[in-house]
């Protein structure tokens, strides 16, 4: 156990199999003590200053209507304590139409194609960067990762000095 002081709050809107999951496997591994999920909207959170880091993994692009984003983002503001960061991993797609010509954006320009009929928008960097300094992080990196089996990946560090 590499970090026995450590507690982490899980939050999902999927009881089944996700809640649900991690609630057996909490018990399961003895982390009842420290480690607790709920079901709730993210756009919903209502900590405090609580958290040295909070995470969104391959669930930002789906949050629709778009507008939540930013709702979203200024709660994880807000869930933050000083100093904190958000890290967001989720598909990469392209600003430019040069980018959508190139094949490490293919997972999520395919993703984006499947996924329109729903309304589903995937961000930008731009897009998600307007919507941290709007939030009021200071400091924000982006990176992005290909080679991942699922298709190239952004990963953004945002930080809450």
């Amino acid at each position: 156990d590499m970090y026995p002081s450590a507690s982490f709050v899980g939050v999902d809107v999927v009881e089944v199999g996700g809640l649900n999951t991690a609630r057996r496997l909490i018990v399961e591994r003895g982390l009842d003590d420290r480690v607790s999920v709920q079901k709730m909207n993210v756009e919903d959170l209502t900590f405090r200053e609580e958290f040295d880091g909070i995470t969104l993994t391959n669930v930002f692009h789906e949050l629709l209507p778009v507008a939540r984003r930013e709702t979203v983002i200024g709660n994880c503001f807000q869930a933050l304590k000083r100093p904190g960061a958000l890290l967001i991993r989720d598909m990469a797609y392209p600003s430019t139409l040069e980018g959508l010509r190139d094949p490490d954006y293919a997972s999520g320009v395919y993703n984006q194609y499947q996924e329109m009929a729903w309304g589903t928008i995937h961000p930008t960097r731009e897009d998600r960067q307007g919507w941290f300094s709007k939030a009021g992080f200071t400091s924000v990196e982006h990176y992005l990762v290909p080679g991942i089996a699922s298709g190239m990946q952004y990963f953004d560090i945002a930080r809450k000095r």
